[in-house]
């Protein structure tokens, strides 16, 4: 099995308090294509902090979450696509990609990017968020996209740090994302060891 980071909320359904079900990723996905195959997810996991959130309140901070994909035609998703890195408790305020599939551009049918330095966020949310914003126009349907670090584009890699979480109406153009701190690094490392 491979790993695939992705929001909280693409995992966990806060409404319901049930993980989501028939969940699959499409790597390079364009326009209906997924030249690359469909990845059927075998189970995901959140920090228990987001599990135990509520709708009306989510645990934004620990809006992440990982999940396990099978294999396609007896190959692992990283013999196919290669993989990125990760990092945790990185300095802030470095160069940042974040990769999504925003409704607003093109009915979230291509892949977009913004590139930018993230800030603190001044959203009006909880004094105790410790999360980061991203210039960024990307809207919903990003979600779960990662924010990249040390992304080298003739190679498409770098280093997940972040990954696509919300927007706010106070400032639409900033994108968030929780902080990969000690606590994502521990439910990575969980997971890690189970696939």
């Amino acid at each position: 099995m491979s790993l695939v980071a992705t929001a909280g909320h693409c995992v966990f359904d806060l409404s319901t308090h049930t993980f989501h079900s028939n969940w699959l990723f499409a790597p390079d996905y364009d326009y209906g294509a997924s030249p690359l195959g469909k990845w059927p997810a075998k189970y995901g996991t959140v920090l228990r902090a987001y599990l135990t959130s509520s709708e009306s309140s989510p645990e934004w901070n620990y809006d992440v979450g990982f999940v396990a994909v099978g294999p396609l035609r007896t190959q692992r998703l990283a013999q196919v696509t290669g993989s990125q890195g990760i990092m945790f408790n990185v300095p802030r305020g470095q160069l940042t990609y974040s990769f999504g599939y925003p409704g607003n551009i093109a009915d979230a049918e291509i892949m977009s990017v913004c590139i930018s330095k993230p800030i603190i966020s001044k959203c009006g949310l909880p004094p105790r968020y410790r999360g980061q914003g991203l210039r960024c126009g990307m809207t919903q349907g990003c979600s779960g996209g990662p924010w990249i670090l040390n992304f080298v584009g003739t190679t498409g890699r770098g280093y997940i740090n972040s990954v696509n979480s919300y927007t706010c109406q106070l400032l639409p153009y900033i994108m968030h994302g929780p902080y990969f701190d000690s606590n994502i690094k521990a439910l990575y490392d969980s997971i890690k060891t189970k696939v």
